[in-house]
């Protein structure tokens, strides 16, 4: 997995990646999918955390499983409105969604169950 992709967005919001990844790990899946849903977190995190942050990626294996934790230094999401950051068309802020239409975590959120897998606030 490399982070090139990610490196410009975080340079011009002069924000800090930082990763800890652990690899190669295999894994089984539809690479396209399973990079969307990385893409869609990491770029979520990069683009509503605060400017001059940080943002950290880990992605380590627990037994069978695979992790990737995802953080950032934003405000976070009221605990009231968790159960609905991954339903379609849902931003948290209408004011500054910009191009945001609040489709990236709920797809990423089913590409995720697809694989047998969860995401989780």
């Amino acid at each position: 997995m490399t982070f090139d992709l990610y490196r410009e967005t975080a340079q011009i919001r002069a924000i800090e990646l930082v990763a800890d990844l652990v690899g190669p790990l295999p894994i089984r899946g539809c690479q396209e999918r399973l990079r969307q849903l990385l893409n869609n977190v990491i770029s979520n995190a990069l683009r509503f955390g605060p400017e001059a942050g940080r943002v950290w990626v880990d992605l380590v294996r627990q037994g069978q499983v695979i992790q990737l934790s995802v953080e950032d230094e934003g405000p976070g999401i009221p605990v009231e409105q968790r159960q609905l950051m991954f339903e379609r068309f849902w931003r948290a802020d209408q004011a500054r969604s910009g191009l945001n239409v609040g489709l990236g975590l709920a797809m990423a959120h089913a590409i995720a169950g697809s694989h047998g897998g969860s995401l989780e606030v």
